[in-house]
């Protein structure tokens, strides 16, 4: 998960330059991400819904999709965030993830060793086969020790992945933020609506 598209995009570009020995790709897309928070072993702030949302809102720069709510799973009480996220998928062969997740470690990235910067499951990079996208329209991660489970959902995808590799990374980049923005005004304005209904009634 990434904030900060330009940002990550300059990263990548820093480790292409110092010839790796390996090759890699990257795409960024937006993923629908539902957390579900178990009350009572989850950190104590995701129960405060203010916070819950100041939270997300300033991990991925986006407003979440609604107000977190409570739910109940196979018997346990979950407080459940539903929000888009900036997902940059990297591919790399099998046999030199080792070396990538090494050299994105030494940048700014998202990417630290767990016992310097223990992270929540939610913000946790993710290893997944290759065209799992094609086979499932969502997978989810479970975290008993945090108390937290994730589930992502796949968009649909609008154009083939061939087409999408013959975009230019700068407009890849353009349009995302060009989204996002929208996305933003459309929920800023939403917001402002039910207040303003709020002061009227």
């Amino acid at each position: 998960m990434i904030k900060n598209l330009r940002h990550a995009q300059s990263i990548l570009k820093s480790i292409a330059e110092k010839n790796p020995t390996y090759g890699f790709y990257a795409i960024a897309n937006l993923m629908e991400q539902d957390v579900y928070y178990e009350i009572g072993k989850a950190p104590d702030w995701t129960s405060d819904i203010a916070l819950c949302m100041t939270q997300s809102i300033g991990e991925t720069g986006l407003i979440p999709s609604g107000v977190p709510s409570s739910e109940t799973i196979e018997g346990k009480e979950y407080i459940h965030l539903e929000r888009d996220v900036m997902m940059l998928n990297i591919s790399v062969p099998f046999a030199h993830i080792f070396e990538m997740l090494k050299d994105l470690s030494e940048t700014p990235m998202p990417i630290l060793p767990a016992s310097e910067a223990p992270m929540r499951r939610e913000t946790l990079p993710v290893i997944l086969p290759q065209g799992l996208s094609e086979r499932l329209s969502s997978f989810t991660l479970d975290d008993t020790i945090q108390g937290i489970r994730v589930q992502y959902s796949y968009p649909v995808q609008e154009a083939s992945l061939d087409d999408l590799l013959k975009l230019d990374s700068a407009d890849q980049i353009e349009r995302l933020e060009k989204f996002s923005d929208h996305m933003l005004d459309q929920l800023t304005a939403d917001v402002q609506k039910e207040a303003g209904k709020d002061l009227t009634e």
